[in-house]
């Protein structure tokens, strides 16, 4: 608006101006364009500035302007007038800023994010992922498994902590909705890092017991290493120090010294690292017992449940609460804190049902960005995010399920390096 209102000011001087009205709206500033160009005072800047615009001076009134043969051209006084108008409208409207820097940042990320991206509809450039339904309709665990078999796959089957983030628990009332775990026969062992992609062959077997262990005492169903580096089975509600396990460090394996039950490291462990140690050749349970202090013990990620899957999947992944599993039902719930109970399978409850799509394989992306603002304010980090998404799509990109930024324990996701500011900006814990 301003600008078109200085162009007005300006070519109703003289038909003179008429050349620079039109250089106004082209994209390159207008430099040097000899002494053919007419001239315009400061005096008759500051006029046109404070009558049609309200504006204060720009110049003084004794500005010296110079060309390459002596005056500087009116052109390049209109290019410094339309440089100061639009400073002070972005001062004015620094949304109008933040979006104009949003866009720049997509400019510039854009295309490094597309050849690291490296799309393709190739079959290994794709995997199956469950698709979660959430159904408000209360039915008994039987009755919610026949309905998820008959309109989808089954009752939710949930693999590892991505697939746990993507149900969508704020549905869930106090009473908890079904997922498909339920008690069996017989005991079996499990590593807490479900992922089998982990594992090799018959890594998920390995076991370095202790002699006479495992030992048949009720509820010794968790697994400590001794100083020794032998296995043991133990009570979950015992308290030792643990050993957590990290993807994404150089030292993978990690000594906590603090003093938890089972189910408390293993929730420490995913909160700040990836999970607890699986332990799954000699080599690696050589370097998990160097941690350990001499006659201590330490939490590993061993354990064992008489529970399983409805569609018959073999994922030894679980999310108990605090006393979890009880003897109070041999269903299990899901509540709005991700957290799981036992329940009595006769009671009724919504339900989650799953459905397995092929999709993108989930990639890590690692992006640089170059912005003078606060790129770790919430509210640019939500606008990049939806940004970048949105001109994916628009380019054809398929199966986008979701992206997410890798956080820092402060909430932060973009680190300054030097001149340059990178993130992580989607995390995948193993």
């Amino acid at each position: 608006m301003r600008a078109r209102s200085l162009q007005k000011a300006l070519c109703g001087i003289n038909s003179r101006t008429h050349y620079h009205c039109q250089l106004l709206q082209a994209e390159d500033p207008p430099w040097n364009h000899g002494t053919a160009t007419p001239l315009l005072s400061a005096q008759d800047i500051n006029t046109i500035l404070h009558k049609e615009l309200n504006y204060g001076p720009v110049f003084q009134a004794g500005f010296k302007h110079h060309d390459s043969k002596g005056d500087t051209s009116t052109a390049e006084v209109l290019h410094r007038v339309k440089e100061n108008i639009k400073a002070e409208e972005d001062s004015i409207n620094p949304e109008r800023r933040k979006e104009e820097t949003i866009t720049q940042i997509m400019e510039h990320t854009l295309l490094t994010l597309l050849l690291l991206l490296g799309f393709s509809t190739s079959p290994a450039d794709q995997q199956l992922v469950n698709v979660y339904y959430f159904l408000s309709e209360p039915k008994t665990f039987s009755e919610a498994k026949l309905y998820c078999e008959e309109t989808y796959t089954d009752l939710a089957t949930i693999q590892n902590p991505d697939d746990l983030r993507t149900l969508r628990t704020e549905q869930v009332t106090y009473t908890g909705a079904w997922i498909g775990l339920r008690e069996t026969k017989p005991l079996l062992w499990h590593w807490s890092l479900a992922d089998r992609s982990f594992y090799r062959d018959t890594e998920t077997e390995y076991r370095n017991w202790a002699a006479l262990e495992p030992d048949g005492d009720l509820n010794q169903d968790c697994v400590i290493m001794t100083y020794s580096g032998e296995f043991a089975n133990t009570n979950c509600l015992d308290i030792f120090h643990f050993i957590c396990y990290d993807a994404d460090i150089d030292q993978q394996y990690v000594y906590i010294s603090l003093l938890y039950t089972w189910r408390e490291a293993q929730s420490h462990c995913r909160q700040f690292h990836t999970d607890l140690a699986s332990v799954r050749n000699p080599d690696e349970n050589l370097q998990v017992q160097r941690l350990i202090p001499k006659l201590g013990f330490a939490y590993i990620g061993l354990f064992q449940d008489s529970f399983a899957w409805t569609d018959s999947s073999e994922s030894a992944f679980r999310n108990w609460d605090v006393f979890q599993p009880d003897l109070l039902g041999e269903c299990v719930a899901i509540h709005e804190d991700k957290y799981w109970k036992t329940e009595l399978c006769w009671k009724l409850k919504p339900f989650f049902c799953y459905r397995s799509e092929v999709v993108m394989k989930r990639q890590i992306l690692r992006l640089e960005v170059k912005s003078a603002l606060n790129v770790n304010d919430p509210h640019m980090k939500t606008a990049i995010l939806a940004e970048i998404q949105q001109r994916l799509q628009a380019l054809g990109v398929r199966n986008i399920t979701g992206l997410e930024w890798r956080e820092a324990a402060d909430g932060s996701v973009f680190q300054k390096n030097q001149s340059k500011t990178s993130a992580d900006p989607m995390k995948r814990k193993r």
